[in-house]
């Protein structure tokens, strides 16, 4: 039961998403891009629930998992390297990007204007998230990081390989998700780094 609800949930916000954004490209109407893409999120779990058993006993399983989780970082990266952020209409990364820069030259960093003329909101912690990414000279990169530990945790946790093939599945589906690494918004990494915490904590103190 509890998985039929996330799944909803998952379908519902990115239907949202598609709701919001599809009405921006002309070629396909968004109610059919709306029935298209759920249609196709069910199907592929049914197909990989289907196939739980022989997920089960398919000895190559692991190579796969992060053969697959390697090239889509290669795609991250990539996609971090060839968008011009300066471009971009959404101002996450530059809001980070001058909140780190006005601490480290000592300035007020709430005070500071991203490239779209909008101060910073990020709490003071993200300052310290984002350093290493700063001096690699893309706060984009801290997206792809946290996709290969997440990956990773998937990779290392005690589920079921059907059940991790279906996390990979809706995350790499979710256009919600690919957006935010085009923009090189923070937001879902940082849920994701809570995520990761709060498995850790619970595995760790269990009581």
């Amino acid at each position: 039961m509890l998985r039929i609800l996330v799944i909803l949930c998952y379908l519902i916000v990115n239907s949202l998403f598609i709701l919001k954004y599809g009405d921006r490209q002309e070629l396909i109407p968004n109610y059919i891009l709306l029935i298209t893409y759920n249609l196709f999120i069910i199907i592929g779990i049914t197909i990989i629930n289907k196939f739980n058993n022989r997920l089960k006993r398919f000895s190559g399983f692991n190579l796969t998992f992060i053969i697959i989780s390697i090239i889509v970082l290669g795609c991250f990266f990539v996609i971090n390297i060839l968008i011009d952020s300066e471009t971009l209409n959404v101002d996450r990364w530059s809001a980070l990007e001058g909140f780190i820069r006005s601490v480290l030259e000592g300035k007020y960093p709430y005070n500071i204007k991203d490239h779209l003329g909008q101060t910073s909101s990020n709490l003071p912690g993200l300052f310290y998230l984002g350093l290493p990414f700063y001096f690699l000279g893309d706060i984009g990169f801290l997206q792809c990081v946290v996709f290969a530990l997440l990956m990773f945790c998937i990779y290392k946790s005690s589920l079921e390989n059907h059940v991790k093939t279906i996390l990979v599945f809706l995350l790499l589906l979710s256009p919600a998700y690919l957006w935010e690494i085009s923009v090189k918004s923070d937001l879902m990494s940082n849920l994701f780094l809570v995520v990761i915490f709060i498995s850790f904590w619970k595995k760790k103190f269990p009581n």
